[in-house]
């Protein structure tokens, strides 16, 4: 039986099927309410200004810019009051349709796949929801208002350089250590080729409400490693890697880049650089499965690596098969028992010690597999045990006792009598 030790095996496939809980929100939470200036779930922030109107002398107003969640990631609709009123006196709002897109704290990859430093600085305002093109040529107006409030005309007018970035409600950068600064991750190991356990960790982070989660991946907690070409501190996976799900909850597919910050580019999801022996080695990673229905997220997470492992204990199966068990929970089959028949059992010859030869009355050996045919199976481990009734044999035992011991009495009642008989003479 071979006793060497069982070589490693690099991970070369991932399987992550995951559900990522389609009532998550992102960060911070689209809010779908109509506006009330006078209802703080109605938005997210505020900034004033004070502005002031024609009359002479002329009279100060309070201008309030309010920020509430759109739809799309790391932007806001953008609304307006003078002196609480959200209204002017023909009944239009003094700002209509109005928004604004910022940076992220990660950056983010632009239309022609530059990667853009993170911040929070302003990518987009403007009247509707930003285009890609609106990002890329970063399109910025100022946002102006003008009416009549009470028959006195006002108008203001709120630059981009004055408007206040959402440092306090818009999601952290991403940190692996800090679970709000991502939806959903777990941590898991995989092998080089030399056997060594690195941990893999993998983090979707909901980008607004188009079902859309961004990717990250980290290795022994780093989440880039060094280009041996390029000498570049590159990513596991490509920037703003995204998982997309349809109306259903199913996986539609991976892309690289999503709106409005870029279009979605299919890829084929893989981790490159793990490997220190190796760094062009690539894992592709398979999301087959993954959902995103309304239930706790979970994963199920598989990879085919394993570490180098000393023979631990070996056994065999029903079907005679010699398992060998590692120390790195790896198994191998190092053989299989072989059973054997014959036509005339009856005709096999004693040769001491339970063993028996063949003769010309058994015949030959007919050698064969357990379970196949007329053969038997192997219970590896067992011991035979006797085919005696324990229980009936028991029963005769003590009935043959009682036998006994009445056939005693009787005995010596025959002898007592037979003594009486003598003495009377």
């Amino acid at each position: 039986m071979p006793t060497e030790r069982i070589a490693p095996q690099a991970t070369t496939a991932i399987s992550i099927q995951a559900n990522l809980d389609s009532e998550s929100e992102d960060v911070p939470a689209y809010i779908d309410a109509i506006f009330d200036p006078t209802d703080p779930e109605t938005f997210n922030y505020t900034q004033t200004q004070t502005v002031a109107d024609g009359q002479v002398p002329p009279q100060n107003h309070i201008v309030t810019y309010f920020y509430a969640k759109s739809e799309l990631p790391n932007t806001y609709q953008v609304y307006a009051t003078v002196d609480g009123s959200p209204v002017d006196d023909a009944g239009n709002e003094w700002l209509a349709d109005q928004h604004i897109t910022f940076n992220g704290a990660d950056g983010y990859r632009d239309s022609v796949g530059v990667i853009q430093p993170g911040g929070s600085q302003v990518l987009y305002s403007g009247a509707g929801e930003p285009e890609v093109t609106d990002i890329t040529n970063l399109v910025q107006a100022d946002f102006a208002l003008a009416g009549n409030l009470n028959g006195i005309a006002i108008a203001d007018t709120l630059t981009v350089a004055n408007v206040i970035e959402p440092t306090n409600v818009a999601r952290k950068s991403f940190d692996p250590a800090d679970p709000a600064s991502y939806t959903y991750g777990n941590t898991k190991n995989i092998y080089d080729t030399l056997g060594e356990k690195h941990t893999v960790g993998y983090y979707f982070i909901q980008q607004g409400e188009s079902n859309t989660y961004e990717l990250k991946v980290t290795v022994d907690g780093k989440q880039t490693f060094t280009d041996p070409v390029t000498a570049a501190e590159t990513r596991f996976v490509p920037e703003d890697t995204v998982v997309t799900f349809d109306a259903a909850g199913n996986l539609s597919g991976t892309y690289e880049g999503f709106p409005p910050f870029a279009i979605s580019s299919p890829i084929q999801l893989s981790i490159t650089g793990f490997d220190p022996t190796d760094p062009t080695a690539t894992i592709p990673v398979d999301l087959t499965g993954t959902t995103q229905y309304a239930l706790t997220s979970t994963d199920r997470f598989e990879q085919d690596g394993f570490a180098a492992g000393e023979l631990q204990g070996v056994s065999f199966d029903e079907d005679g098969f010699l398992m060998a068990t590692y120390t790195n929970q790896q198994t191998a089959v190092l053989g299989q028992i072989a059973l054997a028949t014959f036509d005339n059992t009856d005709g096999l010859s004693p040769a001491g010690d339970t063993a028996w030869v063949a003769s010309s009355s058994s015949g030959v050996a007919n050698i064969g597999r357990a379970n196949t045919g007329t053969l038997g199976g192997i219970r590896g481990g067992a011991l035979e045990e006797s085919n005696v009734d324990l229980t009936s044999e028991l029963v005769a035992l003590i009935e043959a006792q009682r036998n006994y011991q009445a056939n005693s009495k009787t005995l010596e009642t025959e002898n007592t009598v037979t003594q009486t008989i003598i003495n009377l003479r």
